[in-house]
């Protein structure tokens, strides 16, 4: 596993989208592990999950995944700033990522609520639910991701997203530039 690590201040990002205590590591083909810290405020969560996005986009370990991944992360930070933290900004929200080749990107996030009864939630796909405003983000969290679990009362997520091996994501890179050159040579028909 990769150890070397970057502190981000707020100097290396614009004043409006500021990170406190952040850490990020660099990808290798052994795996990586990132983690950051924010305050619970809403506009921090699009910001912090496209940095844990782009640390997953370079290391192409789930090729055409990230927008589930981004999808579902978003849904559990803000969750985690709305409903754990009630919008404190005093409070963080945790994020670590971990990329293991082979295997899985597994993601937690962890806030410093009081927690909740993840079966208490009611499902949004019911008809009686479905103008309700709440359940809606754990709905696509499932959805998105291969596993989702609550654990520590609900004030910690963990989303799993299985990776293609690095055979097949190579195979599948191939076979795609292959076609787009193919495509690109053959002459246009007229219909």
């Amino acid at each position: 596993m990769n150890t070397n690590s970057r502190v981000f201040t707020n100097a290396h990002l614009p004043a409006s989208r500021t990170f406190a205590n952040s850490k990020e590591a660099s990808a290798n083909a052994r795996g990586f592990e990132a983690s950051l810290q924010i305050p619970s405020y809403t506009g921090f969560v699009a910001p912090a999950a496209e940095r844990i996005i782009r640390k997953l986009r370079k290391s192409h370990c789930i090729p055409g995944k990230e927008d589930d991944v981004r999808t579902a992360l978003i849904e559990a930070m803000a969750n985690a700033v709305v409903h754990g933290n009630h919008e404190d900004v005093k409070k963080q929200v945790r994020v670590r990522c971990r990329y293991e080749p082979e295997n899985c990107v597994s993601i937690t996030v962890a806030d410093e609520g009081e927690g909740f009864d993840p079966a208490a939630v009611p499902d949004p796909t019911k008809p009686q639910n479905l103008q309700s405003e709440h359940g809606r983000g754990i709905f696509l969290m499932k959805t998105f991701m291969d596993e989702v679990r609550f654990e520590k009362h609900g004030t910690e997520v963990h989303l799993v997203k299985k990776c293609d091996g690095p055979v097949e994501t190579l195979v599948k890179n191939y076979a795609s530039r292959v076609s787009r050159y193919v495509h690109s040579r053959l002459p246009r028909f007229k219909r």
